[in-house]
């Protein structure tokens, strides 16, 4: 091959920016302990907050840490912040109460009408069951 087919447009920088990349990855690698330390201190400042104890305390730390890391552990991910995860967390909650008869219920708990109730179980389901059953065809619609 011709350095003309290697380079048609004169702009073969790919070793230039790979190069980049994989300094700025081992740089995100070299930054991880001090990000375990930091999930580690809240998550060990809200155990203090809840009263658990000594050696109690650094097991449930420990534990939601590993399952943490089982889950995403290599990847980068994104967790939103104030009102959306609030919301997010009560939609779960409300999916996980839900059995089938109790939207009523749940509708008077959360102060929502009975059909945003309906909305969030229906959209609950749907995440719970993509995650489980991953979509063969994504680019389709349902």
């Amino acid at each position: 091959m011709s350095m003309n087919e290697d380079d048609l447009f004169g702009l073969d920088h790919t070793n230039d920016i790979l190069g980049h990349l994989d300094d700025e990855a081992l740089h995100q690698k070299h930054l991880w302990p001090g990000d375990l330390v930091e999930l580690a201190e809240v998550i060990r400042a809200q155990l203090l907050r809840e009263e658990v104890k000594d050696d109690a305390l650094y097991l449930q730390m420990e534990r939601v840490l590993l399952a943490m890391s089982f889950l995403c552990g290599g990847r980068n991910y994104y967790l939103p912040k104030g009102e959306r995860i609030k919301k997010a967390l009560r939609d779960k909650r409300i999916y996980d109460e839900f059995d089938g008869k109790n939207i009523r219920g749940l509708s008077n708990h959360y102060k929502l009408s009975e059909q945003k109730v309906y909305e969030v179980v229906r959209e609950q389901r749907q995440l719970h069951k993509n995650r489980i059953q991953h979509n063969l065809f994504p680019n389709e619609q349902a």
